[in-house]
């Protein structure tokens, strides 16, 4: 797959403004890294105040996953309130639990939690996905094989 980077910075920001006339599709990347996802989670935020999303291919990487969900669910500060509420919690982090073979993280539980207490619209994000491609990835905690998940599938 061969694409085109745009870089851009504080003093170079032109690349912002280019028309997608100019560019054949655009992939919009979000990165995993826990708490971390909470930078990515407020651009997100800022990208649906503005109507902004000329993506064609998503992809998202643990946390990044989470946030991209939320952004093609249309749920502004939904991704912020999973960080800040849900995996602060007890419930998901335990340190007793981080040496052992399933690790720290109680991710079932996060999932239950984003499917009651802070639910996503999935039938907003079924029409959002429509003609694009949404990848969630994942590795394996037993063959550290990474997984590519499309959100667009039925299971």
């Amino acid at each position: 797959m061969t694409g085109k980077h745009i870089s851009y910075c504080l003093n170079n920001l032109e690349a912002l403004y280019a028309e997608k006339s100019h560019i054949d599709e655009i992939a919009l990347v979000t990165e995993g890294g826990g708490q971390r996802g909470i930078f990515t989670a407020g651009v997100l935020d800022i990208f649906l105040e503005h109507d902004f999303n000329p993506f064609s291919l998503l992809i998202g990487t643990s946390a990044g996953s989470l946030n991209l969900a939320s952004y093609i669910c249309e749920q502004k500060k939904h991704a912020y309130r999973v960080i800040t509420e849900i995996t602060t919690k007890k419930q998901f982090f335990s340190y007793t639990k981080l040496f052992s073979a399933r690790g720290g993280m109680n991710l079932d539980w996060l999932l239950e939690q984003t499917q009651t207490n802070l639910k996503l619209d999935w039938e907003t994000g079924r029409k959002n996905m429509a003609n694009r491609t949404v990848l969630a990835t994942a590795s394996g905690i037993d063959h550290k094989e990474t997984g590519y998940f499309d959100l667009n599938s039925d299971n």
